[in-house]
């Protein structure tokens, strides 16, 4: 692995210790994570075939009554991600 050094404000490293010590990792995790997740794989090149297949296997899977509501979902997407009012 290569080092980098990063400047950030006093904010954001606060919200990465906060982070690191909600999922018991270290800061260095958390930001490894993150810049992961950030440079993923673009959705633009996967293949038509498999968005395709996905989709299938998904009406599949709701046509058999596996899975949760979208209502519980999008209530727990929200209840987790919800704007932090102490910042």
């Amino acid at each position: 692995m290569t080092d980098i050094t990063v400047q950030l404000d006093e904010k954001t490293l606060g919200r990465l210790r906060a982070e690191a010590e909600r999922q018991h990792v270290t800061i260095e995790q958390v930001v490894q994570d993150a810049v992961e997740a950030y440079v993923a794989d673009d959705p633009e090149d996967t293949p038509d075939e498999e968005i395709l297949s996905s989709i299938e296997k998904g009406l599949r899977e709701a046509k058999a009554g596996i899975g949760r509501p979208a209502e519980e979902v999008l209530a727990e997407i929200r209840q987790t991600f919800a704007p932090s009012h102490a910042d």
